[in-house]
């Protein structure tokens, strides 16, 4: 068995333990993750604190805030392609651009953000069809007033095949 010295520090009559924790470097922790971590504390409370105390919480959170930034990106491209929202619509009508590019940007980040409080997984392998395929079948079997995003957490794997959460 492992023989622990544990040092204690005084505060008023008591003796407490004097616990430290590692170095850890600083990570970008932005508002998609923030909203995952806020998921997982309400909803799937071990897990969290098993992140939280082996003190891989933050790294975990830094990769989903990264997953969920180049998911964005790609989705933004994508669905911009497939609306063609072009530079010669730029040049051609800006205040029409600036209108599908808004509302491109709206809904690729409500997909995304929906998907990452639920995703209690990785979502590396989520790809933006897939997402957009996830979020056309969420918004059918949702509506605004009854929506309830714990029973009906979704996650398509890939393109052919999903689980639920």
């Amino acid at each position: 068995m492992k023989e622990m010295n544990v040092c204690y520090q005084n505060q008023g009559d008591y003796q407490l333990p004097y616990i430290t924790t590692k170095e850890q470097k600083e990570l970008h922790i932005g508002v998609w993750a923030n909203r995952h971590r806020q998921y997982l504390k309400q909803h799937h409370r071990i897990r969290y604190y098993n992140l939280l105390t082996s003190e891989r919480l933050y790294p975990y959170l830094a990769d989903i805030e990264e997953q969920a930034q180049t998911m964005f990106s790609q989705l933004v491209k994508l669905l911009a392609e497939k609306e063609i929202v072009t530079e010669n619509l730029k040049a051609d009508n800006p205040m029409l651009w600036v209108q599908k590019m808004n509302n491109i940007r709206n809904s690729s980040r409500e997909r995304v953000s929906i998907a990452i409080a639920c995703c209690t997984n990785s979502i590396s392998s989520l790809t933006p069809r897939s997402l957009i395929s996830w979020s056309i079948w969420y918004s059918s079997h949702t509506s605004s007033d009854t929506g309830n995003l714990r029973s009906l957490c979704w996650i398509p794997i890939s393109v052919s095949t999903s689980r639920m959460l």
